[in-house]
């Protein structure tokens, strides 16, 4: 008698144990593939002539916009950051990573792109 009240009970406990377990997912590895876009932006990087950050969305593991939201304000500086960092959102687009080729007369701020882009990679949980 005293063994099948031991069983019942050591049965009712691991039950118990099973049905109130709660679990804890895992988190991803590398790009979320979810169809809800996310916006990340990267920390501002100094450029020599002004701080640059960029801003990202991605979707479905892809980068799908690549937009500097801060950058140089000199009137010099904008003019060239202007021209460098319309061409380097499209590059980011097309390599999908931080790896864009340096624009010719703004190596300053592309260094300074590229750092706060990664940031932004960085802290959208990608392997990018």
């Amino acid at each position: 008698m005293k063994r099948a009240v031991l069983a019942l009970l050591t049965t009712i406990a691991g039950v118990a144990l099973i049905v109130t377990h709660r679990t804890t997912p895992m988190a991803p590895t590398g790009m979320t593939r979810t169809a809800s876009p996310k916006t990340v932006t990267g920390e501002p990087a100094d450029t020599g002539h002004g701080m640059i950050a960029v801003t990202l969305t991605l979707s479905r593991g892809r980068i799908t916009r690549a937009t500097a939201v801060q950058h140089a304000t000199s009137p010099r500086s904008r003019q060239v950051s202007a021209r460098a960092i319309a061409r380097l959102d499209q590059e980011v687009l097309t390599a999908q990573n931080a790896h864009v080729d340096t624009i010719s007369g703004a190596t300053m701020t592309t260094d300074g792109y590229r750092r706060s882009l990664q940031s932004a990679l960085d802290r959208s949980g990608t392997t990018r």
